[in-house]
């Protein structure tokens, strides 16, 4: 190895060597008559070993890896160990890599901006998000919902659970019911059902907005969606 000054070069991004000098002397390294020379064991060096953390680009490449994200995700997810920390105790909680993320880069910093509060600052906990996202992803509670209840429970300490049910936001499971509000809204709207059979698609999500207007936001979309059509499609 040459013992040698070097310079950066900002255009060429890289490192050059600027002088070098024939002895190591010249360099003034010479011992520090009141530090001792000091030998580390193995088993320290194996302690040291130990506490180290994983580094935030090593983490960044382990989630593009391991999670499939993209570059952006894993950005996103790995700046802050909090938050990266949080994002691996909700998969292991049983939610999808897709909905975590998804819903950590949306929603949840959407709410936390508006608050003007970190992830720790917030009342949003682990337990919490996979609670409000497992309901979402069995169908129980719809995204709209998911919204609402993840707005409270980052800027109060509340019961995901208790918030769903004080503000009545359970799907209804009655399919008899929503069937028959369907059936109103297409007697209702019969130019927007003129428009639909005529190949116009666009009011169909008008008819799904006055649905979940009526149904109090418990009927699913997708399915809504769905039955509309289907029902669009059966009229003569």
């Amino acid at each position: 190895m040459v013992q040698e000054t070097r310079l950066w070069n900002d255009e060429k991004k890289r490192t050059e060597g600027m002088r070098s000098k024939e002895n190591a002397n010249d360099y003034r390294y010479f011992p520090e008559p009141d530090l001792p020379p000091y030998c580390p064991t193995k088993e320290f060096l194996a302690q040291i070993d130990a506490a180290q953390v994983e580094l935030p680009w090593v983490r960044k490449k382990r989630f593009i890896d391991e999670y499939g994200l993209n570059e952006d995700g894993a950005e996103f997810l790995t700046e802050e160990k909090d938050k990266a920390d949080f994002f691996e105790a909700a998969i292991k909680g049983g939610i999808s890599v897709a909905n975590a993320a998804s819903w950590m880069r949306g929603e949840v910093a959407k709410d936390l901006n508006k608050a003007k509060k970190s992830l720790c600052d917030s009342f949003l906990t682990v337990e919490k998000f996979v609670t409000v996202i497992k309901l979402l992803e069995a169908e129980k509670i719809n995204a709209q919902a998911a919204k609402k209840v993840m707005d409270i429970i980052i800027n109060e300490d509340a019961d995901p659970m208790q918030v769903i049910e004080k503000n009545n936001l359970m799907q209804t499971a009655d399919s008899g019911e929503v069937e028959a509000m369907v059936d109103k809204l297409l007697a209702d709207n019969a130019k927007v059902v003129a428009q639909i059979k005529g190949g116009d698609q666009k009011p169909v999500g008008f008819l799904i907005g006055q649905l979940m207007k009526v149904s109090g936001g418990k009927a699913d979309p997708k399915k809504a969606r769905e039955l509309i059509l289907n029902k669009i499609s059966q009229l003569g």
